[in-house]
């Protein structure tokens, strides 16, 4: 169950394919946004190094499936809230967690995961005051990062190594499909130039 204890800062969510794109819009979004007296942060995904130690795995191991890539983000999720986010919010700072759930769930989906089993695996996070999805220009062109980039460029490496039916453009294709869908039913808001600069005028 997600924990709905009121807290003091700003939790703010930013979901995405890229992570290098991701990495930049997170900077830009703890100035613009986080502005102030309180101080800012940011989560990114793999803050427990569950991810950095199968990179260096012994590759003849067999490849992690999307259930288990899933149950490793879920577990690295509360590693950050425990030890990043929810200190900072008590703090009354703000966190921009980047990404979020909704990028996971995206994975899951494109994966061809049901949806229930998607949401009751990520009951436990508490909901962000506001949700973003970054569209970049990598993310425009279809170009895929290295895997220690971003969640959805690890899972991407790691599947298509395992197993011929998987491949990066079909996975990543979808992911962005789902975010767009989530964006139509404003679960999340586009990140543009013109919010940004309307955050920094609002500070």
């Amino acid at each position: 169950m997600a924990d709905q204890t009121p807290a003091k800062g700003r939790l703010i969510a930013l979901e995405g394919a890229s992570g290098a794109e991701l990495t930049r819009s997170a900077k830009r979004f703890s100035r613009h946004f986080c502005g102030g007296k309180a101080a800012a942060g940011v989560s990114r995904w793999d803050a427990s190094n569950i991810f950095y130690e199968l990179r260096r795995g012994d590759p003849s191991i067999p490849r992690p499936s999307p259930q288990t890539l899933l149950l490793l983000y879920a577990s690295d999720l509360v590693f950050r809230l425990r030890w990043e986010i929810r200190p900072a919010l008590e703090e009354g700072q703000c966190v921009i967690a980047a990404p979020y759930v909704e990028s996971a769930i995206a994975f899951g989906k494109a994966s061809g995961l049901p949806r229930r089993w998607l949401v009751d695996l990520f009951q436990f996070a508490p909901k962000p005051e506001a949700c973003y999805v970054v569209k970049g220009n990598k993310e425009a062109s279809g170009g895929v990062g290295r895997p220690s980039e971003g969640y959805l460029e690890f899972c991407c490496a790691t599947l298509s190594a395992g197993s011929p039916g998987w491949t990066s453009a079909e996975l990543r294709s979808k992911f962005i499909a789902y975010l767009d869908a989530l964006e139509r039913r404003r679960g999340c808001q586009a990140v543009t130039e013109q919010l940004l600069a309307a955050a920094a005028t609002d500070r």
